[in-house]
């Protein structure tokens, strides 16, 4: 049998007493930090036996298959450094092949970053995604917000710290300034919530750019922002002698839209 097994994201308090008897009972552990699973088990007094291995991106697909082996007749528990694993984090190809193996697995549910950032965002939580990691490359950047304009959920994505301000201004170049949470250290002693527009949000986060951190942005309500109308006011302005990036700019901070939206569809429009 294989355990998925949420750990704490930052407090350990929140370690579950199902938690302490899976790790206390484990015959294998498969975790993504060796060494940080150990600190783990000592902060929550818990007494490991089990046979403990790395399984982490660099050789995940090596060793899934022996692991899900094991888990036909062994209890094995898949742990991350923190929070849920699979979700941005090891695991995913070891689930599958247990599935694929005849295995049961089983969910040891506990702390999530996604949702607990989603939660005190403030944002719609009816409907919502996950979007991982956001690229670090400033081009596939602005192409991986440029394919969530229309996306009409609310989405949360994973940033470091130093990314997080260039990140928040790309997003409201391309999405436009929408309303957005940044959750940092969550479940820490210095635990922050940030709400506000992105570029407002940008502007906090630059003058402490550290910290572990989730970013949430409201998704599309099309239905709310007319691009015909807009695009008018934007010709309008360039007709007047207003550069067209500037009369985008201006349209999108007056009345709402994507800055990046406004401009392609004047450009067009003006072709």
């Amino acid at each position: 049998m294989l355990f998925v097994t949420a750990t704490p994201i930052g407090n350990l308090s929140d370690a579950s007493e199902r938690l302490r008897k899976v790790l206390a009972d484990a015959e294998l552990i498969a975790a993504e930090d060796t060494r940080k699973l150990r600190q783990l088990a000592s902060g929550i007094g818990v007494k490991i036996k089990a046979k403990v291995i790395s399984l982490n991106d660099s050789n995940e697909r090596e060793q899934v298959e022996s692991i899900a082996h094991q888990a036909k007749t062994m209890n094995v528990v898949l742990v991350s450094d923190a929070g849920m694993p699979t979700i941005s984090d090891p695991g995913y190809n070891l689930v599958k092949q247990c599935h694929q193996q005849g295995v049961e697995v089983i969910s040891i549910a506990g702390p999530s970053a996604v949702v607990s950032a989603l939660s005190v965002s403030g944002l719609a939580t009816d409907r919502f995604c996950f979007e991982g990691f956001i690229p670090k490359k400033q081009a596939e950047k602005i192409k991986f917000f440029e394919n969530l304009i229309d996306q009409p959920r609310t989405m949360v994505f994973f940033e470091t710290a130093p990314r997080m301000v260039d990140s928040l201004a790309v997003a409201a170049e391309v999405l436009g300034d929408r309303e957005a949470s940044v959750s940092r250290e969550l479940t820490k002693m210095f635990e922050e919530n940030i709400t506000g527009k992105l570029s407002e949000i940008a502007e906090e986060i630059a003058q402490n750019p550290r910290g572990e951190m989730v970013l949430v942005i409201a998704g599309n309500q099309a239905n709310e922002i007319d691009y015909g109308e807009l695009v008018t006011k934007v010709i309008q302005l360039v007709e007047s002698g207003m550069g067209l990036k500037q009369a985008a700019h201006e349209v999108s901070e007056n009345f709402g839209g994507s800055k990046r939206e406004l401009y392609q569809r004047a450009l067009a429009e003006k072709k």
